[in-house]
């Protein structure tokens, strides 16, 4: 019941998302950041979602603010494990890595474990941080539902657990914590995330968008972001529709992944625009749009904005806008997170919130998205470790 009322929480959040910006945008300055190709107006464009649009591009984006100033000092010499949900994915290796660099800002050691997507791995990446002595375990896009046998161990130790882009969908309480946004818990600012994305649909077609939606469907934290999509795109455009649901399992990454999407181009010739939940464009649909001979007709609907699909929209080789997700920000809440349980304290709020980007907007000319907040510099002055 529990993982039902957050779910139909986080729908109502995708649905009201449209009104939220436009307060926002009516608030802010206009920058020309904001003067984008992905965020120029159109005729075709409801009013509403241009606001949202406006608001999602300007350079502070929506509902950014500072991490916290105060809090517990760490205690150093603890030592933490880091679960990943795969280091052979940028997605899940960064997120990773950041953790690990967090800890170390600390004075904390880390050991850095490979889940490889794998339930059973998750639980004995588990069982080895209990049987280490670890005093924290920090985790990422690793829901309780499959990592259920793992928590459990790690409660009966009496170790913290802090995930970050998580599900608590166990039916009972295992994490400690789970990392929140300005916008609210995960699931909330997940399906919101995702309302943002059919933002950057409807204004990158005109609201015209013939959507395939590529999403994977072994890990349920990827259900809310595609339904705020799905909400968003029928709420306010009465011109677009999600023609294919290309749907993938781990197994499927790389040339099987491939080879649907290739096959869903083929089957929808009408298809302008592609939907996906992370940023696994090099993972096979990347190169099944470009083997198509359509890459400059498909608007792509990017997500965290790591390096590689920063390049390939840097370079036109990809056309679109994304949505950064703030990973490295994630990593280092997900340790004051920690931190602050082994002091007895609650979580504080993070300060993160949602921002788009398109080649020309909220863009480095190198590297991967970033946030619009100097995080690290503000945690480490918190920590005393600046």
């Amino acid at each position: 019941m529990e993982r039902l009322r957050r779910l139909k929480i986080a729908l109502a959040s995708a649905l009201v998302l449209g009104a939220a910006l436009v307060v926002v945008a009516c608030g802010s300055s206009d920058s020309s950041d904001s003067d984008s190709s992905s965020s120029s107006s159109s005729s075709n464009v409801p009013a509403a979602v241009a606001a949202d649009q406006k608001a999602l591009m300007a350079a502070e984006g929506v509902g950014y603010k500072s991490p916290p100033t105060s809090g517990p000092k760490p205690t150093a010499g603890k030592k933490i494990w880091v679960l990943s949900c795969s280091q052979s994915i940028p997605s899940c290796s960064y997120p990773a890595a950041e953790t690990v660099a967090a800890a170390k800002a600390m004075g904390w050691s880390a050991t850095l474990y490979d889940t490889k997507l794998d339930p059973a791995r998750i639980t004995e990446g588990y069982r080895q941080a209990v049987a280490a002595g670890a005093d924290g375990i920090a985790s990422y896009s690793l829901d309780c539902s499959i990592s259920k046998a793992g928590l459990i161990a790690a409660k009966d130790a009496n170790i913290p657990t802090v995930a970050a882009e998580a599900l608590d969908d166990c039916g009972e309480v295992l994490f400690s914590d789970i990392v929140s946004y300005t916008q609210g818990d995960f699931p909330v600012w997940w399906t919101a995330y995702g309302a943002a994305q059919a933002t950057n649909v409807i204004v990158g077609t005109d609201a015209k968008a013939k959507v395939i939606t590529i999403n994977q469907v072994d890990f349920p934290m990827m259900m809310p972001t595609l339904a705020g999509f799905k909400a968003e795109l029928k709420k306010s455009c009465t011109g677009c529709e999600v023609v294919q649901d290309v749907q993938f399992t781990v197994p499927d990454i790389g040339p099987k992944l491939q080879e649907k999407v290739q096959q869903a181009l083929v089957k929808n010739p009408d298809a302008n625009a592609i939907y996906v939940v992370y940023d696994m464009l090099a993972l096979g649909p990347e190169g099944a749009i470009r083997t198509s001979g359509r890459s400059k007709d498909i608007f792509v609907a990017m997500a965290e904005g790591q390096a590689s699909t920063m390049t390939a929209l840097r370079s036109g080789a990809m056309i679109g806008a994304g949505v950064g997700i703030p990973q490295g920000w994630e990593a280092y809440a997900t340790v004051d997170t920690l931190n602050r349980i082994m002091n007895g304290e609650e979580q504080a709020p993070s300060g993160m919130g949602l921002q788009s980007y398109d080649k020309t907007t909220n863009t480095p000319s190198e590297g991967r998205w970033e946030p619009p907040i100097d995080y690290k510099s503000v945690y480490e002055t918190t920590w005393g470790a600046g």
